[in-house]
């Protein structure tokens, strides 16, 4: 219970913070790539996000499900690291944790070699209107943190995570097509954004794996604490 009570704290500070920081660094990026992320998602004949968020946009009970879906990020991890942490080894509960966390880490970098803000941001006539455009730099303030999508990544990693029991693989598939649908709806992605996201998930689950990466579980400290101890 402590635990739970201290990650649930740390993840709702610790984006507020970063947040805040992330936001200063990324003044230092005025130009975007949206347009040549645009074009790349125009390659299938139109424009995926665009066609999403015109059908969102027509009715309400779609836009409220959409925008609960896009922001319940943190309620889906602390979902499955409450059940981890009730039901699996300590072991596993804290590898969710270093992926989740590395989830996190990794983006930001490459948010900075490539930045892209989301349609919602690039084009005005979002979702209504699919501009024909010849790509080039565009000054943006919204925030480039387009590539990779951290909800989908986030979608992808709580589905594989809950892939082990029947109800989880429903539940997981649910909420990363809702995910797929909220993050092209909102205009706060393009697909391409999605699809680096499956390498991206993928590339940072096999990192939390990684031998150079390792927590003995709890119980352990607490026994050769208990053993130290007069």
């Amino acid at each position: 219970m402590e635990l739970f009570f201290l990650v649930t704290v740390f993840s709702i500070v610790v984006p507020i913070i970063c947040g805040f920081f992330l936001a200063q660094l990324f003044r230092l990026i005025p130009y975007r790539l949206d347009e040549y992320a645009y074009r790349l998602d125009g390659l299938l004949g139109f424009s995926p996000s665009f066609v999403v968020g015109a059908y969102v946009s027509r009715y309400e009970w779609t836009r409220i499900v959409i925008s609960f879906s896009y922001n319940s990020i943190l309620l889906a991890f602390l979902i499955i690291f409450s059940f981890y942490l009730w039901k699996r080894s300590e072991e596993e509960t804290f590898f969710l944790l270093r992926v989740f966390v590395l989830n996190l880490i990794f983006a930001v970098p490459i948010y900075m070699l490539v930045p892209v803000s989301g349609p919602v941001y690039a084009f005005h006539s979002f979702p209504f209107v699919a501009p024909n455009i010849v790509p080039h730099l565009v000054r943006l303030s919204g925030p480039p943190n387009g590539v990779p999508s951290i909800h989908m990544s986030t979608a992808l990693l709580t589905m594989w995570f809950a892939w082990r029991w029947k109800t989880g693989k429903v539940l997981g598939a649910l909420y990363a097509i809702l995910t797929v649908l909220a993050t092209l709806g909102t205009g706060q992605h393009y697909l391409v954004d999605l699809i680096v996201s499956i390498p991206y998930a993928a590339t940072i689950y096999r990192l939390g794996r990684s031998p150079w990466i390792k927590t003995r579980p709890l119980r352990e400290e607490k026994f050769e604490e208990a053993m130290q101890s007069p």
